[in-house]
């Protein structure tokens, strides 16, 4: 009955160790099934959409991108930072379909995440956020839309890729059925409050991707920028995820090895030491007859 016990407590810690383990997986996972399920309706609910009723939100959405031009803008992770002007009253009517403003895809590091309005913590924690007072990704002379999203997270992947983007890589931005293709020019790396990447650029199109750096540290912002480019349809499908080169084993996995390596010895030491006292038990009443017997 004891030793019964005993394998079943070990049983419980392993589950319990792997659990732990694996739960980064599990989450992400997860929440990978829930934006693909919101991209889905999503894009449903594209499909119900009248031609005239996307282009009057084309049109709302540029006529806010000449509004905001010369507008201050904040850091996205810290409240309150920057000089900003009251957000635009319809700002989140713009664009809005199904509690979304579109989808991004970077095909190069295997994301594919819905696009919401604004960078509250809520948001951010659901997928990506436009930053309010940026041009929306509609595109345009003298526009520049900002993205972000976390990276680092255990239950999230998001951006936390988003280092391995590198110049002359394409990203995509799809809004209200309609795609717009972005190639990387420039990677910085910079203060919070060093908002002068993310400014407009007279002339150019342009579109940044930021994330907080380095990991579990988040004392700069990564910014990735795209020049918009022609978007050529059946392009995305063209484009492999990179991935490392190197022969890499994941530490979980020598974790879980030697946690089985343990529980095995630990078994088979105690059936050992359980035949040994049934062996010498076993003995001692031989002997003990032998000697009854003479």
């Amino acid at each position: 009955m004891k030793k019964s016990v005993k394998i079943t407590l070990v049983v419980i810690i392993l589950l319990i160790g792997f659990a732990v383990l694996f739960y980064p997986d599990i989450s992400n996972w997860h929440n990978s099934q829930v934006h693909a399920d919101l991209i889905f309706n999503h894009n449903e609910d594209l499909a119900l959409l009248r031609e005239e009723y996307i282009e009057e939100h084309f049109r709302r959405a540029r006529d806010f991108n000449d509004m905001i031009s010369g507008i201050y803008v904040a850091d996205p992770f810290v409240p309150n930072s920057g000089v900003v002007l009251p957000p635009s009253p319809d700002y989140m009517e713009i664009l809005y379909v199904n509690g979304m403003m579109g989808q991004i895809e970077i095909p190069a590091i295997n994301v594919h995440l819905p696009v919401f309005h604004t960078t509250t913590h809520a948001t951010l924690l659901r997928g990506v956020g436009h930053l309010e007072h940026t041009s929306f990704p509609v595109g345009g002379e003298t526009s520049h839309s900002v993205l972000t999203a976390h990276s680092g997270l255990a239950s999230h992947r998001l951006f936390t890729d988003l280092e391995e983007l590198n110049v002359g890589e394409l990203f995509f931005v799809r809004i209200l059925g309609e795609t717009f293709a972005y190639k990387v020019d420039q990677r910085r790396i910079v203060l919070p409050h060093e908002i002068e990447e993310i400014m407009l650029v007279p002339g150019e199109d342009l579109l940044t991707l930021i994330t907080c750096t380095p990991y579990a540290i988040n004392s700069h912002r990564l910014l990735v920028r795209g020049v918009r480019i022609p978007y050529e349809p059946g392009i995305i499908e063209t484009i492999l995820v990179v991935l490392p080169e190197e022969f890499f084993i994941d530490f979980r996995f020598i974790l879980i090895a030697a946690m089985l390596s343990i529980f095995a010895l630990t078994v088979v030491a105690n059936n050992f030491r359980v035949n040994a006292v049934r062996r010498r038990i076993a003995r001692n009443r031989l002997r003990q007859e032998w000697e009854e017997g003479t």
